[in-house]
């Protein structure tokens, strides 16, 4: 197995194992747990959402002509 395969595997373990425990020693309920989640999860969606259009936007204008001296 590749060394990328296998530090993806630990990656992708790792951050299960986080979000497991992550929920089992919440302090509050699982439905506001729940809920706070998808709350960060949606202002998290919509900033990327605002950056992407913030990039977008100066890449969507044309390039002002080149002249090349003969």
């Amino acid at each position: 197995m590749s060394s990328v395969l296998r530090y993806t595997g630990v990656a992708l373990a790792g951050g299960l194992l986080g979000a497991i425990a992550g929920v089992l020693l919440a302090p509050d309920s699982g439905r506001n747990t729940r809920r706070r989640l998808a709350f960060r999860l949606e202002e998290g969606r919509e900033a990327l959402a605002r950056h992407g259009q913030r990039v977008r936007r100066p890449a969507a204008e044309p390039l002002p002509p080149v002249h090349l001296a003969a």
